[in-house]
């Protein structure tokens, strides 16, 4: 019983919507940061969002420095 009331704060406490649905394409034009294209790259790593590869979704919302 002792475990349960931490488990229901913590359930309570997460936003919904918080685990983003991979099911839905998304393209980096959808999103309005580079924190939200970064959350949902880490959720749900699809390669369209990082065309060369580096790990880092949307580079151009993103604008990494890239140090080669």
């Amino acid at each position: 019983m002792r475990f349960l009331l931490p488990l229901l704060l913590l359930l309570m406490a997460t936003p919904a919507g918080a685990v983003p649905d991979c099911t839905e394409m998304k393209r980096c034009s959808d999103f309005t940061s580079c924190k939200a294209a970064e959350a949902y790259f880490k959720a749900c790593p699809r390669p369209e969002l990082d065309r060369d590869g580096d790990g880092h979704p949307c580079e151009t919302l993103c604008r990494f420095n890239k140090r080669r």
